[in-house]
C-alpha cells in the first residue's frame, strides 16, 4: 500500500484531533491513501465513525505501545443538489 501524507497528531484529543484528521484528508486528492498517527484513546471509536459519515474508508487501525495509526483512503464525496422546497401550502 502507498501511503501518499502522514500526519502525526500524537498528544492531540477531541476536537483538535478531528479538525487536524479534516485538514490534513481536504488537502489530499480521491483515492489518495494518509497515514494518520495519534496517541488519544478514545480515536478508535471516534474515527472509524467519522471515516463511515464521511465517505472516506478506513484501511487498517493498529495500536502499537499506545500510539494509534490508522490508514484512511480519501472517498470521492459526490456534490449535494440541494432540495427544491415546496412552500405553495402555507
Amino acid at each position: 500500500m502507498k501511503i501518499h501524507k502522514t500526519h502525526d497528531a500524537c498528544g492531540k484529543s477531541c476536537p483538535m484531533l478531528m479538525i487536524e484528521l479534516n485538514k490534513a484528508i481536504n488537502s489530499m486528492s480521491a483515492g489518495q491513501v494518509l497515514a494518520f498517527i495519534c496517541n488519544d484513546q478514545m480515536s478508535n471509536m471516534d474515527i472509524p465513525l467519522w471515516c463511515k459519515r464521511t465517505d472516506n474508508k478506513l484501511l487498517e487501525m493498529t495500536k502499537t505501545d499506545g500510539v494509534f495509526r490508522y490508514h484512511i483512503i480519501k472517498g470521492e464525496r459526490l456534490p449535494v443538489t440541494p432540495r427544491k422546497r415546496d412552500f405553495s401550502r402555507y
